[in-house]
């Protein structure tokens, strides 16, 4: 899902999705990916990761990854920094 702008985009505060957020967005990149299908929060109870995967659960559910919204703070996000795991 993309928004595009024909002038100045919306302060980050005013900015609302007009649809429910899609997993497929965030699947797209992390489906596959051991850190997500082995991680300890998506494989505590076995339900979760397939209820994710059906976007039955949102990934932006509250407790979850509702930092993608925060624009205000994002800028003292902790983010990875490079480097490979084995």
């Amino acid at each position: 899902m993309y928004i595009h702008y024909l002038s100045t985009p919306p302060a980050p505060q005013d900015i609302k999705l007009y649809d429910h957020y899609n997993n497929r967005e965030c699947l797209h990149c992390h489906l596959g990916a051991r850190s997500f299908e082995e991680g300890v929060v998506h494989t505590a109870d076995p339900s979760l990761l397939p209820a994710i995967k059906a976007n039955q659960v949102s990934c932006m559910s509250s407790g979850c990854h509702e930092t993608v919204h925060d624009l205000a703070s994002l800028k003292n996000a902790k983010f990875w920094g490079g480097g490979l795991r084995f």
